[in-house]
């Protein structure tokens, strides 16, 4: 599946296009605050671009990271 990572934000469910009984699954709600805060910098300027897309990747793909 390529793709799908435009139009999934943290978390979804997949199913057949003929799936009538599917029951949505809901998002976890978390109770805590993060525990470890984090200032990153890139020693070299011009990686600033790869540095963002890697945060907002992270951010996209663990629920609990905040960035």
């Amino acid at each position: 599946m390529i793709g799908l990572d435009q139009f999934i934000t943290k978390n979804t469910t997949l199913t057949g296009e003929n799936e009538v009984d599917v029951d949505p699954i809901q998002a976890m709600k978390f109770s805590v605050s993060p525990m470890v805060c984090v200032a990153v910098q890139c020693k070299v300027a011009s990686d600033l671009p790869k540095l963002v897309e890697g945060l907002k990747r992270l951010a996209k793909s663990d629920p609990m990271v905040r960035v």
